[in-house]
């Protein structure tokens, strides 16, 4: 067939035109024949080698155009029984330097096509396409993105460069963790956006939300996965969450992805963004309140150090022991008194309690002070020494 196709004929002018001709209508008649093949793939009847050996045949099929102006590739990235051949059609597009959708679009999986009333990619399309009818689909496709990894086809880098974890909707769970661990720092602040890629999956559903929090937990437990990370807009996701989506819904989500047990202070992080929620969180992490935070922070040197009014939080004062009051903050060395003092907006009132309730604390503020100052001076005195 391929010795016809190739033809070059050593006959008489009017019959060699006749062959040509009834030649290259064959051509054009497998070309339409091979599109309509690879137009209609379905993996429960057709086999890799099946696909292969039509586009070795005719590889201009590969360009073929449905109705609706549509490459096979595209055609495939969209239904449940050729999702699976979209690697093989994109290698062998490359291989046969089609360029299917213009140069440079990595065998059609960067080529532009409109889904869901957007103007995305085919490797965005199928990173997000999800079929409700086959529950199986996104652990099938998890294994068809494996092989675009394997193949080279998808890079580290296109996970950032086409927002691959802000399409993900709940029929595509399993590629959206694949792709976080491979790259999680995907999760982190976006350079480009200035923000982090939590805030903007919220608008869409609460599921994406649910997915992009457990995945950022899990990689980044430590920031609690950016739950409590401010965008531009000095807002939380937290908070922007909660207002989308209710707060018993969230903090449900929340407390099932972070579980009470974890030793981490949520409250701290909490009371330093979204304060108007401690109760709620304590609620859910009781024992968090006791938890001290990377810096040495017990939660009541940060509700002091945030500025906000005590006054009309009556378990705070409850909860001010001796042993607290005696405890200097970890981190700028002040006593608890002068820590609710040294913000802009100091609460005098609890300042005077807490003054009160044990004034010593005042007599060893003064010494500490007298010791730095007797500790600095001697310095000074040895420096003046060698100096001379």
């Amino acid at each position: 067939l391929n010795n016809i196709l190739k033809v070059e004929l050593n006959l008489h002018d009017s019959l060699q035109d006749k062959v040509l001709n009834r030649v290259q209508q064959l051509r054009l008649n497998i070309k339409e024949d091979v599109g309509d093949f690879l137009h209609n793939l379905d993996h429960r009847i057709d086999t890799e080698d099946q696909v292969r050996a039509a586009v070795n045949l005719c590889p201009e099929s590969l360009m073929v155009q449905n109705e609706g102006g549509r490459f096979p590739i595209q055609v495939a990235v969209r239904t449940c029984f050729s999702h699976a051949f979209v690697p093989l059609l994109a290698e062998l597009a490359i291989e046969h330097k089609q360029e299917v959708g213009g140069p440079d679009k990595r065998g059609g999986l960067l080529m532009e096509d409109t889904f869901a009333r957007k103007t995305l990619t085919v490797l965005e399309i199928f990173v997000c396409v999800g079929h409700r009818d086959d529950p199986y689909f996104d652990v099938d496709s998890l294994e068809t993105l494996k092989k675009l990894k394997t193949k080279e086809l998808l890079h580290l880098a296109d996970i950032r460069r086409y927002k691959l974890l802000l399409r993900p909707n709940s029929g595509c769970k399993s590629r959206i963790e694949f792709l976080a661990d491979w790259n999680p720092e995907a999760l982190d602040m976006c350079p480009t956006r200035g923000c982090y890629p939590i805030f903007l999956v919220i608008s869409k559903d609460v599921s994406r939300f649910k997915m992009m929090l457990k995945a950022g937990f899990k990689h980044f437990p430590n920031e609690l996965g950016f739950l409590f990370a401010n965008n531009a807009g000095d807002n939380t996701a937290c908070t922007k969450a909660i207002d989308k989506f209710g707060k018993e819904k969230i903090l449900d989500i929340i407390q099932a992805i972070i579980p009470s047990g974890e030793d981490l202070p949520i409250l701290h992080f909490v009371m330093r963004s979204v304060p108007d929620l401690l109760n709620d969180f304590a609620l859910r992490y009781p024992s968090a309140t006791y938890l001290r935070d990377d810096k040495g922070r017990l939660l009541h040197h940060v509700a002091m150090a945030s500025g906000r009014t005590m006054r009309n939080n009556a378990m705070f004062y409850l909860q001010m022991t001796d042993d607290k009051l005696e405890e200097q903050d970890p981190e700028t060395g002040l006593f608890p008194f002068m820590l609710m003092a040294s913000g802009e907006k100091s609460d005098l009132y609890s300042v005077f309690y807490l003054l009160r309730k044990n004034p010593s604390v005042l007599e060893r503020q003064r010494g500490l002070v007298k010791e730095k100052r007797k500790a600095s001076s001697t310095r000074n005195s040895k420096k003046t020494r060698v100096g001379a």
